[in-house]
């Protein structure tokens, strides 16, 4: 046994004395090689942490200074994270640290912390690791309080966290994050901003922040950095503090790069744009918003924002789209107030008063801006219009000419109609052929009511797939050209499969493309190796992408040779039940019954393109015979057509 391997021995058997004996005798002979090295470091570690629990230790300089003059690698990290350790250890101020790390490990955390803030009001402190403990006994300390009595404790927990700012911690790190946890437990409750926290906090968050997480049910819960800059956001806008903002508007940015499928993240930035006035730069996530809540009466009142001040026209059409939604009237009540002085400006009296009447009539609160103008002579001589729809309806068309102008008119035909189970809704299918197959979508019913369209009827629409590949439909207008059904992606398929029993058949058009039809969505009776022509359109469910067939008909085309192949007396060999060709063209059992075939026949007929789920690969299935040769005299033909005739 080598010297440093018996050092670790003794080290292990916690004989640290004896181990000792050998660390002197490689230390005066001044060792360069690396394990010895390693060895003699963790026996002067143990022991140093030993003799510094010991007031007065004579031993411990000594030890320290053997540690000095080792060559340790310094590309050693486990063992220098050790080494910085040790300073606090064999400071004058050593055995304090331990009393206090020991305090807080029994959850002793006033009488630790009284510990700690002696030490460094007394003392200046290098040791990041020092820094670091007294870091997690805060947290520690302040988590404990928070979750006993969260009202009343709610100044101490904040004085500890602003204590914490004061150390030179890790960044980042567990500990730092924590700390901002812990502050927006605190925000929630609305005992702390969380906007000028997260400003001194420093935006130093760890990669697993930006990671989704679960708990031990299995509940996923949104990355920890996507909450706090909403937070943040959400604060710094409310309070309208430039300063924060400007401080914000970067980490949204940043931000938005990781979480780009989360609109919310797009909403705060429009409104720090919006808030700085820097308009412009908030159109496009304005307008991305309006897309994501076409039917939300305050996404477009959003839009209106950017326009209000330059292009009163477009604000006003913004605004008419706005009051179209079917949200509660409580919701459209600052839409509406913001409409009627626009109305007012234009001249338009009967318009905004009857505005104006909306708001007083379903408003809870007093609205003493409306009140005044109601005595106004403008609003006592005119006569209110019974409605604004039509007006509305005449403004609206103009927002999506902006809000849409870069999406191209696809031609769609209509589909059936359905009732979303959960809700009650209705709403209508709708086939649109992109540019690379035809997806199936929905429409709502007022999206469609004023078309009257019927089942296949040539339609247009605008619309675009969202970050879950969805095909989102924004318009939908008629179509003047085209025919029944000429938006659907026509394929050359082959029935592989008949399930007589579930009264269903599948059929395969490639690799990538087949599906599932019941025999009831089709008058044409099928057997496998039919080729047919199937009118498709691909949607999406929980279980994935799949084809939906709105029309087939039998075909007398010849489907391509990677799906459908002829072959030609092939011998087979019988395997159990099922069988395989020379080939390796698998047999099924119910045509090695069907046929009574066994080893050495040789047989003619089609055979399919499949995939083995158990070998999660792609193979060939004999689907058809025609011919059978028996194994003693291949002149024998059986041709089961002329059989059949």
């Amino acid at each position: 046994m080598s010297m440093s391997q018996e050092i670790f021995a003794l080290r292990k058997a916690q004989q640290l004395d004896e181990a000792y004996l050998l660390v002197n005798e490689l230390i005066a002979q001044d060792t360069n090689d690396a394990w010895e090295i390693k060895a003699c470091a963790w026996c002067l570690i143990d022991l140093i942490k030993r003799e510094a629990q010991m007031p007065h230790s004579a031993l411990l300089p000594t030890l320290r200074q053997q540690l000095v003059i080792l060559k340790i690698d310094p590309k050693d990290d486990i063992l220098k994270k050790q080494l910085d350790s040790l300073q606090s250890l064999t400071s004058p101020f050593g055995q304090d640290v331990l009393r206090a790390k020991a305090l807080a490990k029994d959850k002793n955390y006033p009488e630790s912390l009284a510990i700690y803030r002696v030490i460094f009001n007394q003392h200046t402190v290098d040791d990041q690791q020092l820094h670091m403990s007294y870091g997690w006994t805060l947290y520690q300390y302040g988590k404990a309080l928070w979750t006993a009595n969260p009202q009343q404790q709610a100044n101490t927990v904040k004085y500890l966290l602003n204590e914490y700012f004061r150390l030179n911690t890790e960044k980042p790190s567990i500990l730092h994050s924590c700390i901002l946890k812990l502050a927006r437990s605190l925000a929630k409750e609305g005992q702390l901003r969380i906007a000028p926290f997260f400003r001194m906090w420093g935006n130093q968050f760890m990669d697993e922040d930006y990671q989704a997480s679960e708990d031990k049910n299995n509940t996923t819960y949104p990355p920890f950095a996507e909450t706090i800059l909403q937070m943040v956001a959400k604060e710094a806008i409310r309070a309208n503090d430039r300063e924060l903002l400007h401080f914000i508007l970067p980490r949204l940015q940043q931000g938005i790069e990781k979480f780009n499928d989360n609109i919310w993240f797009k909403y705060y930035l429009a409104k720090t744009f919006l808030a700085l006035g820097q308009h412009q730069e908030a159109r496009v996530f304005c307008i991305n918003v309006c897309k994501a809540k076409q039917s939300e009466s305050w996404a477009w009142g959003l839009l209106a924002e950017v326009y209000r001040d330059h292009d009163s026209n477009m604000a006003l059409a913004c605004y008419c789209k706005a009051l179209l939604c079917k949200n509660e009237e409580k919701l459209k009540i600052n839409l509406r107030k913001q409409l009627a002085q626009m109305l007012m400006v234009q001249g338009l009296y009967p318009e905004a008063k009857f505005e104006i009447l909306t708001v007083l009539q379903n408003s809870d609160k007093i609205q003493s801006d409306l009140m005044s103008l109601t005595q106004q002579d403008w609003y006592q001589h005119t006569e209110v219009a019974h409605d604004n729809l039509e007006f509305y309806r005449q403004h609206a068309d103009h927002v999506d000419d902006i809000v849409y102008e870069n999406l191209p008119w696809l031609n769609a035909n209509m589909g059936d109609k359905f009732v979303i189970p959960d809700t009650k809704k209705t709403k209508y299918k709708i086939f649109i052929k992109t540019e690379h197959d035809t997806v199936e979508a929905s429409v709502s019913e007022h999206q469609i009511k004023k078309l009257n369209a019927i089942m296949g009827q040539p339609l247009q629409v605008k619309g675009e797939f969202d970050e879950k590949n969805i095909f989102r439909v924004y318009l939908v207008s008629q179509r003047t050209t085209g025919e029944t059904w000429d938006a659907l992606s026509t394929y050359l398929a082959v029935v592989d499969s008949v399930n007589h029993e579930k009264k269903v058949f599948h059929f395969i058009i490639d690799k990538t493309r087949d599906g599932v039809v019941p025999f009831k969505a089709t008058n044409h009776k099928v057997q496998e190796g039919d080729i047919i022509e199937v009118a498709t359109a691909t949607y999406t469910s929980k279980s994935g992408t799949r084809l939906r067939v709105i029309n087939l008909q039998p075909s007398i085309q010849n489907p391509s040779i990677d799906i459908l192949k002829i072959f030609h007396k092939e011998f087979v060999e019988k395997n159990g039940n099922v069988g395989f060709t020379s080939y390796d063209y698998f047999i099924p059992p119910y045509l090695m019954e069907k046929h009574q075939l066994i080893s050495g026949n040789r047989i003619s007929g089609q055979a399919v393109m499949n995939f083995d789920s158990k070998k999660k690969k792609w193979g060939w299935k004999v689907i058809t015979i025609t011919e059978k040769l028996a194994p003693e005299s291949y002149d024998d033909e059986v041709d089961f057509d002329e059989q059949e005739t």
